[in-house]
């Protein structure tokens, strides 16, 4: 009678991130070893109270190694904790180069991206029932109907780049041009905290604003320069 045996991958919670990463190594496509300086921002992360703390910063120069790092931090809190947890990134093509350096790292992932609708039933189960990390982009939790709102851990991946992402759901644009009514009166509601003749001037209608905001001319500081101008159109974004 044959027998055939099956390779199983590593599971239950490791004591640290840098056992966790001996762990997977053994059948991963990646490093064999953590750099030193990957495992000393570990360290620090795990070995101090910042460990349970809701809000950490880990900053790693380009080329790094931090998607490892960030990686080693969601999949070991994965297992300890059992909650779902949400690697995010600015845009697609970057969730996707993440999903497949952590796949290679031995992190199980479910890359959700596209429209939540269309998102793969069984990979979204995976990562509800904390059996895989969602790797995802901003978009999908920063808008009023969050697609992994049910995530118990969130790292951001250049999180530098996630200010728009927060901001714009709950950003309202009023211009003089379309909105004369409204603008004036946010205007007044907010006119003790500008100068006189800043607000005047916005009231007016003598200082260009293209939003219920700071005018950009002239300067509410005073400036006398006049501004640049250019025939060159600005790059599309």
């Amino acid at each position: 009678m044959a027998e055939f045996k099956i390779k199983k991958g590593p599971s239950g919670a490791p004591s640290d991130p840098e056992q966790l990463y001996r762990q997977l190594a053994a059948t991963n496509k990646g490093p064999a070893a953590l750099w030193a300086h990957q495992a000393d921002v570990l360290r620090a992360w795990h070995n101090t109270p910042l460990v349970d703390h809701t809000d950490v910063a880990i900053e790693l120069p380009t080329g790094g190694g931090k998607t490892l790092v960030g990686g080693l931090v969601a999949e070991f809190l994965r297992r300890r904790d059992g909650k779902p947890v949400a690697y995010l990134c600015p845009n697609n093509l970057l969730a996707r180069q993440t999903a497949a350096k952590l796949t290679e790292y031995g992190v199980p992932t479910s890359l959700l991206i596209g429209e939540a609708k269309a998102w793969n039933p069984a990979d979204r189960i995976r990562y509800q029932r904390a059996a895989t990390v969602a790797v995802s982009v901003y978009s999908h939790v920063f808008n009023s109907n969050s697609g992994l709102k049910d995530a118990q851990l969130l790292l951001l991946d250049d999180a530098h780049a996630a200010e728009g992402y927060v901001a714009n759901p709950w950003t309202i644009k009023i211009t003089r041009a379309k909105h004369p009514s409204a603008y004036l009166d946010v205007l007044s509601a907010v006119g003790d905290a500008l100068s006189p003749s800043f607000l005047n001037g916005c009231a007016a209608g003598t200082r260009k604003t293209s939003a219920i905001g700071p005018c950009t001319w002239p300067r509410p500081w005073g400036s006398s320069r006049t501004p640049r101008t250019s025939n060159r159109s600005s790059p599309a974004r």
